[in-house]
């Protein structure tokens, strides 16, 4: 199982249960306490620190209602069961599940990660209605933190002057202050000093970018604030210094060149960058033989330009979760100063988004389209964009570093004999839309087996397998005309050499589907350039036509109505994510425990979409996504059986694992000494291409049977029902299979495993 959910997991404990983790990290520090101080005044949260003493701000609200809700017991019902937490993590959740009463609308809030010096690592406070209320869970807190935390103590040695020296003293140290501020208790690692933390004077409730995230969120069950600017501020000064650093050294080195030995200075100076030698221009450039002019090398350049570049983060990031409904959904807001813009996506710096619109690609989808998704992109301005890129890194792939060829885009212009910038981005819309099957998101879907048509006619005459359509490529229009009779140019240019002499047409109703081959196929539908294979092509013109598209999809049309109209991202995963969850659990040959099959069938009920949506109200870029509760709690129940697998499934998957690893070192042996032919285990063992080891140590008997260009690897267990249940095979074709055969051997016509 390839499940990749543990962030937003952990993300909520960690609300849940700061106030103990947060000094997890400190025993080193000082231990014990006595009862807590109770300063004069009374602050808040917002007015106990300054706005630029820490980098991450937390908030949870009611944090006693949010304890006793059905989803955080919800989660934290696999998590208990199944991944056998720490003691100390059972500790934590009785006592917040105890003391819930006492807390129902009290605020739990977090200040860490300093950007100033000698404040807390760490605060965390609890604000309570009253301060009698937060006097009286003192004490309770009090004893639970000295439990969890109990005083370590530390020796010291010291010495008379006159005399012998003294025995060593045991010392205990305190490590948490408790201090009281009216209805707050404030937790800290270090004794808290408010001069610390006011030391600018400017408070964080006075800093406009926090109070415009606060006030976006203050719905939410959870609130964040991060603060980029301090970090970009941090990273800087760290730059300088290091620059400093460097230059003194250097400069240390030149006075005197005899500073250190030979060796060393490989080891510790930095590398000094040579600059480039530049010929004289009227110098002529040795003339090399042209290279192979393919649509792979002429479209590597784009790809590398997409990806480069230095993303513009945010001054702050705002973000809100809430868990009560049927849905955890996350918001995000990107906060900047007035008058300046952000990347939407920072570590996508290409993505230059156009105003939001409302996406008209699910008029032209399929019913059945799995994942989703449409952006609303400025394409002149990412040319802009990546055309400013250094021309020297492109003028390896037939361009100069002088004009616009040396460009990410000159081998492309060059092969199709085109401008892009005059003749082709006029021709385009802002929306771009693409479409996947769910399989490609394989790191968070179950593996399944399924099939695609492969065949050149309408796929739904194709009854032995469900058809699946391929990932397509949508791209809206502004002048269909000039794009349809564009289009051949573009395929012939593209290294398809004499493609359209075997171009075939299809017409149905107004639109003509041209393909080549079986391989590749385009069509105007709408007001769209659709592009896919053929029968990706047919399924989505057929359906068209039907009037059976993503549109008028009813679970589409209700998961989706939270979102804005105006949107510049949209993504929709359709209900197909969580119903391959259901079919993985149902499978016999899926490798989960019985206890873990039993709490996902519980929840396979209604299989519900992922939906999410990118849009701007002129505040800044806004992020929003609504995960179905069930889809989450599957997944925290899957990672957390895969933390802490019975003892016999540990041992099955173990030996899945040794029979790949045999696998791989019968590929190795035949590519090398085998010269073409596998061998045995104990060859394999010999030659060190497999330990010994990993064969032996998991309850399992693994037998291999070699012949020339075949092999089979067979493990049965060494006692059935106690170090494991079924039995599993391996052989050229690197598909592991297997199934419950009493002890007995598997053999080729057992399924896969997934």
């Amino acid at each position: 199982m390839r499940l990749r959910v543990r962030g937003l997991t952990l993300l909520v404990l960690l609300v849940l249960v700061q106030p103990a983790l947060s000094q997890e990290k400190r025993q080193q520090a000082d231990r014990a306490r006595t009862k807590p101080s109770v300063a004069v005044n009374n602050p808040t949260f917002e007015t106990l620190i300054c706005d630029d003493c820490y980098k991450f701000y937390g908030e949870a609200r009611n944090i006693g209602s949010l304890i006793r809700s059905e989803s955080a017991n919800q989660v934290l019902e696999p998590i208990m069961k199944f991944a056998g937490p720490p003691v100390e993590f059972k500790t934590i959740v009785k006592f917040l599940t105890l003391h819930s009463e006492e807390v129902m609308t009290s605020r739990l809030l977090v200040a860490t990660s300093p950007s100033a010096k000698n404040v807390p690592d760490v605060v965390v406070a609890l604000d309570f209605p009253t301060a009698a209320e937060a006097t009286k869970f003192s004490t309770p807190l009090n004893g639970f933190l000295n439990k969890v935390l109990p005083p370590t103590e530390e020796t010291s040695e010291s010495q008379n002057e006159t005399g012998p020296t003294k025995p060593p003293t045991k010392t205990s140290k305190p490590s948490f202050y408790l201090s009281q501020y009216g209805p707050m208790l404030v937790l800290t690692t270090i004794k808290l000093s408010l001069p610390a933390l006011r030391q600018t004077g400017k408070l964080l409730t006075e800093n406009s970018q926090f109070r415009t995230a606060h006030n976006r969120f203050v719905a939410e069950s959870l609130f964040f604030y991060i603060d980029f600017g301090a970090i970009e501020k941090e990273e800087e000064e760290q730059r300088k210094q290091y620059a400093e650093e460097a230059k003194k050294r250097q400069e240390e080195l030149e006075r005197n060149p005899q500073a250190e030995e030979p060796g060393e200075q490989a080891e510790e100076m930095p590398p000094v960058e040579i600059p480039e030698t530049k010929a004289p221009e009227s110098q002529e450039t040795p003339k090399t033989a042209p290279a192979e002019v393919t649509i792979s090398n002429t479209l590597q350049p784009l790809a590398t330009a997409f990806f480069a570049g230095q993303g513009r983060y945010p001054d702050a990031l705002g973000l809100g979760l809430s868990i009560e409904g049927e849905s955890f959904d996350a918001r995000a807001l990107l906060i900047n100063s007035s008058g300046v813009k952000t990347d939407a996506i920072p570590f996508l710096p290409m993505f230059a988004f156009a105003p939001g619109l409302v996406p008209e690609a699910p008029s032209i989808l399929p019913a059945d389209t799995e994942l989703f998704i449409s952006l609303s992109l400025d394409f002149p301005q990412i040319f802009t964009r990546m055309a400013a890129l250094a021309p020297r890194e492109y003028a390896s792939i037939g361009g100069t570093k002088t004009n616009e060829a040396g460009t990410p885009f000159g081998s492309l212009e060059k092969q199709l004999n085109i401008k892009v910038k005059d003749d082709l981005l006029p021709l385009l819309g802002s929306e771009v839309a693409l479409s996947l099957p769910i399989q490609t998101l394989d790191f968070i879907a179950p593996s399944q087996k399924r099939a695609k048509a492969q065949t050149a006619g309408s796929p739904e005459t194709n009854a032995s397998e469900p058809f699946v359509p391929g990932p397509l490529v949508m791209v809206a229009l502004r002048d269909r005309e000039r794009m349809k009779a564009l289009l051949p140019k573009l395929v012939e240019s593209m290294g398809f050499k004499g493609a359209n002499a075997f171009a075939q047409t299809e017409s149905k109703e107004d639109t003509e589907i041209v393909s080549y081959a079986n391989a590749f196929a385009y069509a105007l539908v709408g007001n769209f350039l659709v592009l896919s294979d053929p029968p990706t092509i047919r399924h989505v013109v057929d359906r068209y036509l039907n009037h059976e598209t993503l549109a008028g999809e009813t679970q589409f049309k209700n998961y989706t109505r939270w979102q804005p109209r105006q949107l510049q991202g949209q993504v929709y995963v359709s209900p197909a994510l969580m119903a391959s969850y259901r079919t993985w659990a149902q499978q016999p040959n899926a490798i989960i425990s019985d206890q873990t099959r039993e709490f996902l069938a519980r929840l396979t009920m209604i299989a519900e979409p992922i939906t999410y949506s990118l849009s701007n109200d002129g505040t800044g870029p806004f992020h929003e996504i609504h995960v179905p509760k069930n889809l989450v709690l599957m997944a925290v129940a899957a990672v957390a059986g895969e933390a802490n697998p019975p003892p016999m499934l540990s041992n099955e998957k173990s030996t899945i694992g040794a029979l790949y690893s045999v696998f791989s070192a019968e590929v190795t042996f035949r590519g090398n000494k085998g010269a073409g032919s596998f061998t045995s285990l104990d060859e394999l063992v010999d030659q060190q291409l497999v330990n010994k080891e990993v064969l032996e140590n998991f309850g399992y008997r693994i037998e291999v049977i070699s012949s020339g260009v075949k092999f089979q690897a067979t493990a049965t267990p060494l006692e059935y029902g106690k170090t494991g249940k079924r039995s599993f095979f391996i052989d050229e074709s690197g598909v592991v299979r297997g199934g419950d055969h009493g002890g007995g051997v598997a053999t080729v016509s057992d399924d896969p495993i997934e």
